[in-house]
């Protein structure tokens, strides 16, 4: 079967149709990004947040007697109004992470994009030169992702100097 054969013109309009179409979904898919980068880094800091607030009002008004009641106190009246994900365990990480992170390791964590989950993780690391190295590293890790660069040499680079060794370290492991 003999097709007629396909103008210029016609090739120029779905070539400028199918340009158009990767462009869009471009724009949707970067922009979801940038919004997924953005949530996470508020829910993050929300997180550290509420360890804080707690933190504060268990110390500072001397009840940590009290404090498990109160974290499961609030937890079921934070679940009673937004739903599930306020268990007393969660509150319980929202605490460590305030413990474990000043505010300023925490905007950094997030400007960097780490997750809650990179956090949650991190924070159990007893000792502060190992947590910081495995902070690093993710981080190292997520620019690097983000960048599409790829490759370890970047990701040790990254680290600062006292922090290296480790990095070898643990590299020769793998």
């Amino acid at each position: 079967m003999l097709t007629a054969p396909t103008s210029d013109a016609s090739l120029r309009d779905r070539q400028a149709e199918s340009l158009l179409y990767e462009d869009v979904c471009f724009l949707i898919e970067s922009t979801r990004q940038r919004l997924a980068t953005t949530v996470n880094a508020e829910a993050c800091v929300m997180h550290w947040q509420i360890g804080k607030r707690i933190k504060e009002d268990v110390l500072y008004n001397k009840r940590a007697e009290y404090g498990k009641q109160i974290v499961k106190n609030l937890a079921i009246k934070l679940t009673e109004r937004y739903g599930g994900g306020w268990s007393d365990r969660k509150l319980l990480h929202c605490i460590r992470a305030a413990y474990t992170f000043s505010e300023d390791q925490i905007v950094y964590a997030v400007r960097t994009q780490l997750t809650w989950t990179h956090l949650r993780s991190i924070m159990f690391i007893e000792d502060d030169l190992k947590r910081q190295f495995y902070m690093y590293r993710a981080i190292a890790i997520a620019k690097e992702h983000y960048a599409n660069v790829g490759g370890r040499a970047s990701a040790v680079s990254t680290l600062p100097a006292p922090l290296r060794g480790m990095a070898v370290e643990q590299e020769g492991k793998c």
